[in-house]
């Protein structure tokens, strides 16, 4: 598999954490260095200047080096074993 096809399924892996509420995915390519970043975060994650993230995955690949595609792979079986069903916050009831 290519490393386009391998960086299309990352970010459709993505958008489906997202959607089922299941962790918060960043993808992140900066062109001038051809890398390749990754971060999850919980799902619940509150984002905000004064809050400390949670941070489950930090990963990085040089697109350049042998072995993109498998690394790339390996950051999406990663995350899907870190992508646990966050509870819907409606359906939670007074402690």
């Amino acid at each position: 598999m290519s490393v386009q096809s391998e960086i299309n399924q990352l970010m459709a892996q993505a958008i489906d954490m997202h959607d089922t509420r299941r962790a918060s995915v960043f993808v992140n390519y900066f062109g001038f260095v051809n890398w390749l970043e990754v971060y999850v975060h919980p799902a619940d994650q509150v984002y905000g200047a004064q809050q400390e993230r949670e941070t489950l995955l930090s990963e990085r690949v040089d697109l350049d080096e042998e072995g993109a595609e498998s690394a790339i792979e390996k950051i999406r079986q990663r995350i899907e074993q870190l992508a646990l069903p966050f509870p819907d916050v409606s359906e939670v009831g007074p402690e």
